[in-house]
């Protein structure tokens, strides 16, 4: 993508500013001036009065004030950039008052344009928060918020300058902002505490109810049942926007109860739950043992269904070699699990697969396990780019060893070796870099655990990531919550080592090895949180020798991100 602005004129249009901040006590009243944008700078300068519009958003905005729809603003989006363009106003307010912020808003790309709320005490910016985002018909939005300590609250229209919006137009209408009156406040307490499991960390959550208040703080603590002595966990994160908190408990033992604790500070009474880790083995009721599957025209499906007390064992049938091989230029997947749950599958010799060597849908507590996986996605042709298309002309990309996808959670890939696809991924020299990924996560549920797995490519077959998340700018992304990665050794990447980007909702990835990668954890963005990366070794350089960042962090675009915490790791590299 080109994220190159537009040049910028030497002579602009005069800037508008909104310099005289007015509290404006009346309930009811439009505490914005000019929100119905009625009024022009001058006859000269059509911006719209008593807002600000910065130079470099200026030559894409217009005010029409005639016409059935009445006075609007627009943006004409004609550069490509990261940056939003934006029109704003800012407003004093007094503190601890509901404020109602109403929009009209409409482009002719749906998402193209938004309403955001800014809340600051002097020039410190304390939070902001996005109305809902535009459709292609006028959409009336709105947001009630609590001014809480602010002295100052700046509403702001917004477009986004994506490629996909490039061309297209975002407008609005009709903005207002009243003071509700006082707010009456609630004191913050605890209303649960839940906790979510893995073989050895827990995630904890405590749901909030009330009003918070700056700098909230809490503990958790947590200690095996029957134990006397509490043990410290590292603190929650507060996140007002969800009205939780959330953390992780980590470095525990499998198959062992926990009781955990929630604290609000500075004295407020602990909160606990008992959690069970997951245990190393299952139970099993149910053996099915295969032959082996050889040139298959059809993907072998797994729609088997255990329970938690009696799962089913698919492994191979005595004297077999455990086979499932799909026939070139045959199905999409060499094995695919639909709506299976309480399912251990082990053992097996898995290759081909046009698409994914193994797909997971809809599936729940599934256990992919010691297999040798291989041979799958597809060559291409390379464009004048360099990267590889199918027939089609379309680049070759996310084609997976393992792909989980919607609808799985609580799924468990472990001590797999993962190795050698058909093709391999471009190098930055060439872009992006497109091809094949080891394991790949694309709007699963979560709860999900990588371990011990060998995910390696050769010099003849690179990766474009070794673990790779389809969808980096949702919450679904990667892992999305409750999941860990751990003692993996991930080779052979010409982009990550992994993506946890997403949700990140105690998201852990520690004790793993990334080697011959470009970058080594990308967490860009955490949309929620909290994660933990630790522990890891991080050895940097892709198919050229060059090397990036061992952590690719940030992701400024989006709002009221998550905490990431990064510690006890290694990273070797000659360059960034």
């Amino acid at each position: 993508m080109n994220h190159s602005a537009s040049p910028i004129p030497f002579i602009v249009r005069p800037l508008v500013f909104a310099a005289c901040l007015v509290v404006q006590t009346a309930v009811g009243e439009n505490l914005l001036r000019n929100g119905a944008f009625a009024e022009p700078v001058s006859d000269a300068n059509p911006l719209p009065l008593n807002w600000r519009v910065a130079p470099q958003d200026s030559a894409e905005v217009s005010l029409a004030r005639g016409g059935s729809d009445g006075p609007v603003l627009t943006a004409t989006i004609a550069s490509t950039s990261s940056s939003q363009g934006q029109v704003s106003q800012r407003v004093a307010t007094r503190p601890n008052r509901r404020l109602l912020v109403t929009a009209d808003v409409r482009s002719s790309v749906a998402g193209a344009a938004f309403v955001q709320v800014k809340r600051y005490a002097g020039r410190r910016e304390l939070e902001r928060i996005a109305l809902p985002a535009s459709g292609t018909e006028w959409r009336t939005v709105e947001l009630e918020i609590d001014s809480r300590e602010a002295d100052a609250v700046e509403v702001i229209c917004r477009w986004k300058r994506d490629e996909k919006y490039q061309g297209g137009t975002a407008a609005f209408r009709n903005i207002r902002m009243e003071d509700l009156g006082e707010k009456v406040r609630i004191p913050l307490a605890v209303e649960r505490v839940d906790g979510v499991a893995t073989l050895q960390s827990i995630g904890v959550t405590a749901t909030m109810r009330g009003d918070w208040e700056p700098d909230v703080a809490g503990r958790l603590q947590y200690r095996l049942v029957g134990e006397a002595a509490w043990r410290e966990a590292m603190p929650p994160v507060a996140r007002p926007s969800e009205g939780e908190f959330r953390g992780s408990v980590l470095d525990l033992r499998p198959g062992t109860e926990y009781e955990v604790a929630f604290t609000l500070l500075p004295d407020g009474k602990p909160v606990s739950t008992r959690v069970s880790t997951w245990r190393e083995d299952v139970p099993v009721g149910r053996v099915v043992e295969l032959p082996d599957q050889f040139d298959r025209l059809e993907p072998y499906v797994v729609a088997l269904q255990g329970t938690a007390d009696a799962w089913v064992h698919v492994r191979p049938a005595p004297g077999a070699r455990g086979a499932i091989v799909a026939a070139s230029g045959g199905p999409d997947f060499a094995v695919r699990f639909d709506g299976a749950s309480f399912v251990l599958f082990e053992g097996f010799e898995i290759r081909g697969g046009e698409d994914d060597a193994v797909r997971i849908n809809n599936s729940h507590d599934v256990i992919i396990r010691g297999c040798d996986i291989a041979g799958w996605g597809q060559v291409g042709s390379p464009d004048a780019r360099g990267i590889a298309t199918n027939s089609l002309g379309k680049a070759i990309n996310m084609q997976s060893g393992i792909a989980v996808h919607t609808g799985s959670e609580r799924i468990r890939l472990e001590r797999n070796f993962i190795h050698s696809p058909r093709g391999s991924a471009n190098s930055w020299r060439y872009g992006h870099p497109h091809g094949p990924t080891g394991v790949s996560q694309s709007n699963p549920l979560g709860n999900i655990v990588i371990r011990d797995n060998d995910i390696v490519g050769n010099e003849d077959h690179w990766f474009n990531d070794g673990i790779e998340g389809e969808y980096n700018s949702y919450v679904t992304g990667g892992p999305n919550r409750d999941s860990d990665v751990l003692g993996n050794v991930v080779a052979f990447a010409n982009d990550d080592g992994i993506e946890l980007d997403g949700g990140q909702r105690n998201v852990r990835c520690f004790n793993n090895l990334f080697r011959w990668t470009y970058c080594g954890v990308s967490c860009a963005p955490n949309l929620r949180g909290p994660s933990y990366v630790y522990r890891n070794v991080i050895v940097l350089g892709d198919e050229r020798g060059r090397a990036n960042f061992g952590f690719k962090m940030g992701g400024a675009q989006f709002p009221d991100q998550g905490l990431s915490s990064l510690f006890r790791n290694t990273v070797i590299s000659h360059g960034a």
